[in-house]
């Protein structure tokens, strides 16, 4: 007589099925079998080419849009022209201090945008539409990868003339991103997910 234990556990996107048979010997008793353990990760089935596009390519496409804001087309030089017409068409006493702190301001705040759209968008690519409960793992690897890019946004602005890279800036890009990723994370936690 054969009877099986089927016991599974789920760490980190790693599923392990350990078998175990009990089986009767001669005299009557239940023996046990050495286990058979299957290790199967995410990566021995791929995401379908369709959900890969879907869940990946937004992001790929807003990273490529913050890199090419990286660029000296939208230094602060730059963004002050662009900014300064408007503002001294709404209040033509404006000071030209006034200008600056308001052109810096929107900067900071295009900062946490960017960052925060990266956070949801990074968040929902790990999820997948996965129906597994695995919501601090996304949320985990979405704050790594928003401060990587973060950093190397920052660095990449390092080599642009008319930019300059700020570790405050990377702080304020995660902060976006982070901000985004809690409430991805509340959102799904209230779903039941």
């Amino acid at each position: 007589m054969v009877a099986p234990i089927q016991l599974y556990h789920s760490t980190f996107g790693v599923r392990y099925w350990i078998l175990s048979k009990l089986r009767r010997d001669k005299q009557g008793n239940f023996e046990r079998r050495t286990p058979n353990v299957e290790f199967r990760s995410s990566f021995e089935h791929p995401m379908p080419p369709g959900n890969l596009i879907k869940y990946w390519l937004p992001v790929l496409l807003w990273m490529g849009l913050i890199f090419w804001m990286s660029t000296g087309m939208f230094s602060s030089i730059n963004t002050f022209h662009f900014f300064e017409p408007i503002l001294r068409w709404i209040d033509p006493t404006i000071s030209r201090y006034s200008v600056i702190i308001i052109n810096n301001s929107i900067r900071k705040a295009g900062h946490v945008t960017e960052y925060f759209i990266s956070g949801m968008l990074l968040f929902r690519a790990f999820r997948a539409g996965s129906s597994e409960p695995r919501i601090l793992r996304c949320g985990i690897l979405s704050v790594v990868f928003i401060v990587l890019f973060a950093a190397g946004d920052e660095y990449h602005q390092s080599f642009v003339a008319s930019r300059t890279a700020s570790v405050l800036d990377v702080g304020i890009d995660t902060a976006g991103g982070l901000v985004a990723i809690c409430v991805s994370m509340l959102r799904q936690y209230r779903r039941g997910r």
